[in-house]
């Protein structure tokens, strides 16, 4: 989110006042929430809801902050995180260098690279408990999207450990604080899945683990 050290109260003054051309209210509105991945405060958004007199901008404000409160609901209803024993800091260390493999990609803060590759950073699978979509994503790639469109290539010939060992890196950098990846988790997703040969789309990983957490 943007930082509250920014003073946003001329910017919202402005793009929630009549008398400034439509067009100008729009692209400021436009302006101030292009970035992927930053938000303006949710007490800016809910003045944007309630106070624009424009439709346009209404339902742009609404709709991230309806994003932005469910997320951290989300966030919120996880169970505590623990420490990583010795080994899973041994896989997370190891899991740093095979990142490398994604990281022109995904970038290496994980923020992505919008159209080539979505960010991990909170990502929406990357993040989610348990990590059976990440693993299947992982193993059999992920067909491109309208925003996405060069999709994942398969990391099947990877092994379950080092699999379990990018993940583990991933879940647990940037702002990910979720649970360790174990080579045994890779294994059964592996064994489950060995008769599929088409890359997952995002309602084959629904249907399959049902809405991430």
């Amino acid at each position: 989110m943007l930082s509250r050290e920014i003073n946003t109260a001329p910017l919202i003054a402005a793009i929630v006042d009549a008398r400034i051309p439509q067009t100008h209210r729009l692209a400021l509105m436009r302006g101030a929430t292009k970035v992927a991945r930053v938000h303006l405060p949710e007490a800016d958004l809910v003045r944007l809801s309630e106070d624009s007199p424009d439709a346009l901008v209404k339902r742009t404000a609404t709709a991230t902050l309806h994003t932005i409160r469910e997320q951290k609901a989300l966030i919120a209803a996880r169970p505590a995180t623990l420490p990583l024993t010795p080994s899973q800091q041994a896989r997370f260390e190891a899991g740093r260098e095979i990142y490398g493999l994604w990281a022109a990609c995904h970038q290496p803060d994980g923020r992505g690279r919008a159209p080539l590759a979505p960010a991990l950073a909170d990502g929406r699978w990357a993040a989610a408990n348990p990590a059976d979509g990440a693993i299947r994503i992982l193993l059999h790639g992920r067909e491109g999207s309208a925003r996405y469109p060069a999709g994942m290539l398969p990391l099947a010939s990877l092994s379950d450990e080092q699999i379990a060992a990018v993940l583990t890196y991933v879940r647990r950098s940037w702002d990910n604080q979720v649970s360790a990846i174990a080579p045994a988790e890779v294994e059964r997703i592996r064994r489950d899945t060995a008769s599929r040969i088409r890359a997952w789309t995002e309602s084959d990983l629904l249907k399959a683990v049902g809405e991430p957490k």
